[in-house]
């Protein structure tokens, strides 16, 4: 009876620690399949963002570029800007010139420049109608907001006046751009001169460091009459 007793009572233990030992696997594996889920879901994140931004790179022909002028970096080989971006990133820009987006006009990708702290920086080039161009610095957060904008380089002709702007890059956000304006008259040409070295700031505005150049002067217009 005793040995009986016994048989069963090794039994009942026997079972018990089965039953525990299955529990803790059972434990085990849905642990260690949640973490193998987490994992997938990681990798898979990273694979969309890498994809994305191979993507991305890819609608900007040149990486950075240290030094724009006007009339560079025209090559009919820069993409257009799509739909897409000129909704979410170009009518960000407070002018009524881009409130619509014409392709025919064609405004285009043309690098990705270093970031600058947490922002991305991109340029582009903008037309409007026959007598503006501009190459535009765009400064956009991780949200897609544009934090802000720059002109590097601007040609403009109107009757009024005239402009030119380069722009030369020192490092990633630090910068020297020269502005000349020239604006008509009967004998002389007004000229109007700005250099001005800058930083883009940790939040994406703008800090003067020096004014190189300031200074305004009058060219004689050479005609057949002044010309001797």
């Amino acid at each position: 009876m005793k040995f009986t007793l016994l048989i069963l009572a090794f039994i009942s233990l026997f079972l018990t620690c089965c039953k525990q030992t299955t529990k803790e696997s059972k434990s085990k594996s849905v642990v260690q399949e949640i973490k193998t889920q987490e994992k997938s879901k990681v990798e898979a994140t990273k694979n969309i963002k890498k994809e994305e931004k191979r993507f991305f790179n890819d609608q900007f022909k040149y990486g950075h570029i240290k030094s724009f002028t006007p009339n560079s970096y025209k090559s009919h080989d820069l993409k257009l800007i799509d739909s897409t971006y000129f909704v979410d990133i170009i009518k960000q820009i407070e002018s009524f010139s881009y409130n619509i987006y014409e392709p025919e006009i064609g405004h285009r990708f043309i690098s990705k420049q270093h970031d600058i702290g947490k922002f991305r920086a991109e340029t582009v080039s903008l037309y409007w109608g026959l007598c503006y161009e501009a190459i535009e610095l765009l400064i956009i957060d991780q949200n897609d907001s544009l934090v802000n904008h720059l002109s590097l380089t601007e040609w403009r002709s109107t009757c009024e006046s005239s402009s030119n702007t380069t722009t030369k890059f020192l490092n990633d956000s630090t910068f020297i751009k020269h502005i000349k304006t020239m604006e008509p008259g009967v004998d002389v040409n007004y000229f109007t001169e700005l250099k001005y070295k800058a930083l883009i700031n940790h939040c994406g505005q703008l800090d003067t460091l020096e004014i190189l150049l300031n200074k305004e002067y009058e060219e004689d217009i050479l005609t057949p009459h002044n010309n001797g």
